[in-house]
């Protein structure tokens, strides 16, 4: 089958066209909203979701890297206050899983109405508590790319249950499993920055750096 676009005085349609015995055959016009969905649901069929999981590999990945060079720190280097970001390592990694946690495991999926752990929490934690801490948000991730693979772009409009009173907000999955990646970027930036004001050398956590073997498809 080939699809042909035509845009006539401003109206697009799309031309279906088969091959009959060698030669090219035109079906009957549909509008192109009609058969938008049919696009999405072939893309999603082909793999474009499957593209979107293997790019949150690579996050995975880049995030072990970090997590097991903190693995070795002290207790003091782990807790050290630094004055900017969530100003120590410990507590910027649990505000980088704490945002999976809300805007995808509770905003998103509804799997929990307290997303984000209390300060008394956050100190008992030890690095072994972190690590399941993203394990369950990468369990969200994987639900929000399986329940919502053809309609991530749907708004979802509510207040968060974690800002009582703040208001309704309109996101869909889309916008908020980006921003949690983009986030999570971010404060792993501050966090390699706090590891070489420690007098650390950091490794590599770039998507790049990873093997040949990680990296491919």
């Amino acid at each position: 089958m080939i699809l042909i676009m035509e845009d006539i005085y401003g109206s697009k349609r799309l031309h279906i066209m088969s091959v009959r015995n060698g030669k090219l055959v035109f079906s009957e016009k549909l509008h192109l909203c009609i058969i938008r969905r049919i696009f999405s649901y072939y893309l999603y069929k082909l793999g474009d979701s499957e593209m979107d999981k293997q790019e949150y590999e690579w996050v995975k990945q880049t995030r072990q890297i970090l997590l097991d060079q903190c693995k070795e720190l002290n207790e003091a280097d782990f807790t050290k206050e630094f004055g900017f970001g969530f100003q120590n390592i410990k507590d910027s990694l649990v505000h980088v899983a704490g945002c999976y946690h809300a805007w995808l495991g509770s905003f998103v999926l509804a799997k929990t109405d307290a997303p984000l752990l209390s300060k008394e929490a956050i100190k008992e934690m030890k690095m072994e508590n972190i690590q399941h801490y993203f394990q369950q948000a990468n369990i969200y991730v994987d639900n929000v790319f399986d329940q919502f693979a053809d309609r991530n772009n749907e708004l979802i409009v509510k207040e968060p249950s974690w800002k009582v009173g703040s208001g309704v907000i309109r996101k869909s999955p889309h916008q908020l499993l980006c921003h949690s990646i983009t986030h999570e970027f971010h404060h792993k930036g501050q966090i390699v920055a706090m590891l070489r004001l420690l007098g650390y050398l950091p490794n590599n956590t770039d998507i790049l750096g990873l093997s040949e073997k990680e990296f491919s498809f």
